[in-house]
């Protein structure tokens, strides 16, 4: 579980690179896209307030990739994984992203 201090340090580090990054991967989505991948399912998760905070102060990305819900599922950018998983460069060369 992040902690403050590791939300900081994201603070920082996306600080560095302007708030826009090629792919974000985590182990759940932000909380806006909980129930767009079968999280009423699901027990609500903490960090996806703090992944949401992020998204919410201006975190630009081609696709966030994540695998919390264990199946395949894509709802416009936000892609959950579990069996069918591939390289990122895949979706680039695919113009997946």
């Amino acid at each position: 579980m992040p902690n403050q201090e590791d939300l900081e340090n994201a603070y920082r580090n996306l600080d560095r690179f302007g708030w826009k990054v090629d792919h974000v991967i985590t182990h759940t989505c932000p909380s806006s896209q909980r129930n767009l991948f079968g999280g009423k399912k699901h027990s609500a998760d903490p960090v996806e307030t703090m992944l949401q905070e992020l998204w919410d102060k201006g975190l630009s990305f081609k696709s966030w990739h994540f695998g919390h819900y264990h199946y395949e599922h894509r709802v416009g950018i936000f892609v959950c994984h579990f069996n069918d998983v591939h390289p990122l460069t895949k979706f680039e060369e695919a113009g997946n992203y």
